[in-house]
């Protein structure tokens, strides 16, 4: 295959997993303000471990950045929000391939997983407290209330995404092959 269509393909991949981003989150359920429940990280999760770090931060940034100008607009803290999503592309990502050179597959995709959930909730309470201090609203118990609930919640998260992509990261690499 010529690398011009390898990128095509890969390119496919990644805007459709971005488009799929946004509509996993936007159907995620909102616990408050700043604690939600979604599966908007696995598309970036499954383009993380099947095509790399690069386009999984890709995913997530795009993803991240659509989901950001629909749900709130343009904004100064708009790049904020969307540092995690892609920053868990690029970690998951470079986890995965670290990891597979010394581990099963299946493990590296769950300490790929729960490393870059954990990672991207400690970011998102960066964002809540960047955001804070821009808009005005800081205080201690909006931005670092609910931590506790949030890393668990990020804990829980990770599970379901690794008994979900287990099956569909075989299934889609045996396709690729």
């Amino acid at each position: 295959m010529s690398r011009k269509k390898e990128f095509l393909i890969k390119l496919c991949i990644s805007s459709i997993m971005a488009a799929l981003f946004v509509v996993f989150d936007m159907l995620s359920i909102r616990i408050s303000n700043n604690i939600k429940i979604t599966f908007g990280g696995l598309p970036i999760l499954i383009v993380a471990f099947l095509l790399g770090p690069l386009w999984g931060a890709l995913t997530g940034f795009v993803g991240a950045f659509v989901g950001q100008l629909l749900s709130f607009g343009l904004s100064v803290t708009t790049l904020v929000w969307v540092l995690p999503a892609a920053v868990r592309g690029v970690v998951a990502g470079y986890l995965f391939i670290l990891l597979a050179k010394k581990l099963k597959e299946r493990y590296s995709i769950m300490i790929s997983v729960i490393t870059s959930s954990l990672l991207v909730t400690v970011l998102n309470t960066l964002a809540i407290y960047i955001d804070s201090k821009v808009f005005g609203y800081f205080s201690l118990e909006v931005v670092f209330g609910a931590t506790a609930f949030r890393l668990i919640s990020a804990v829980l998260t990770s599970v379901a995404y690794i008994l979900l992509i287990i099956p569909i990261y075989k299934a889609v690499k045996k396709i690729m092959k």
